[in-house]
């Protein structure tokens, strides 16, 4: 999918369309690092720390999300969400999910207007299009992702939340 994205970003001629994705990734798969190359509009970085995560964040114009169109992994993706999306929530630039809204993450993103959610590949390119170009859409989605983040990622409440379960767990069974 990162790839779709990056040969969608490449092919367009518009000014003011970036034409190749930043990949920040530890990654070391040759079968997935080898499609990571500027003829698939991606520059491929590597990992980094966490702190230079957010530094990353703070220069780029958008994050992306993706999910794969397959439904054998959809299958196996069905039910989980991305540790890095609370992050992304919290921290990051406006967010673009790329997949089938089948899987929970992008139909949590969507439901919550967290991120641009992209589901038909078909209009890949314009809807990149569209997002890359509206800066007032871009900061309403960042507005109800860090809202997002504050409700359902909060460390210290969830495990507040999580305590409350337990104890009222042992106190049925006792």
């Amino acid at each position: 999918q990162l790839c779709e994205i990056g040969r969608a970003l490449l092919a367009n001629k518009e000014d003011g369309i970036p034409h190749y994705i930043d990949v920040y990734s530890n990654e070391n798969r040759p079968e997935i690092t080898k499609l990571m190359i500027k003829e698939n509009g991606i520059r491929f970085h590597g990992g980094l720390s966490a702190k230079a995560v957010l530094t990353v964040y703070e220069r780029s114009i958008l994050t992306i999300h993706t999910e794969s169109f397959d439904r054998k992994f959809c299958d196996r993706v069905r039910y989980s969400i991305s540790t890095k999306i609370s992050e992304i929530l919290t921290y990051g630039p406006c967010l673009i999910a790329y997949g089938r809204d089948s899987v929970a993450s992008i139909s949590y993103l969507k439901k919550n207007k967290a991120a641009y959610v992209i589901t038909e590949r078909g209009r890949l390119a314009e809807k990149l299009s569209y997002i890359i170009r509206n800066d007032l859409l871009q900061q309403q989605i960042i507005e109800n992702a860090r809202e997002v983040a504050a409700k359902n990622h909060n460390a210290e409440k969830n495990r507040q939340i999580l305590r409350q379960y337990l104890e009222e767990a042992i106190q049925r069974t006792t």
